[in-house]
């Protein structure tokens, strides 16, 4: 199953992907294959959840998406953007520590 994304493990098993794995193609090239995907399902929640996607994301290309944002979000998004990554992160040891009284019941 090496090669394979998580789409095609859920709606194409057993290797049965119509998906072409070449890493670099052509936007028309590309095209073909999301046609003859969205042609070869009836899944309406898959469906679905592609045109949410394809709207956001199509809509957003030219379009600043914080601008609907107050001051106090637009603070917190920036906060959030320059937060240390790891400041929550502990070490195993100190994770098993924290675990330990949790395994001996």
């Amino acid at each position: 199953m090496s090669g394979d994304c998580l789409f095609n493990l859920i709606y194409f098993p057993a290797n049965k992907s119509i998906f072409n794995k070449t890493p670099f193609m052509g936007s028309s090239e590309l095209k073909k294959e999301l046609l003859a995907l969205i042609e070869s399902t009836d899944n309406e929640e898959l469906l679905s959840l592609l045109k949410e996607d394809f709207v956001f994301y199509g809509n957003t290309k030219n379009n600043d998406i914080t601008e609907h944002l107050n001051s106090k979000q637009l603070k917190e998004l920036e906060m959030l953007a320059t937060e240390d990554e790891f400041k929550d992160t502990v070490s195993l040891d100190e994770f098993k520590k924290a675990t330990e009284k949790w395994r001996s019941k």
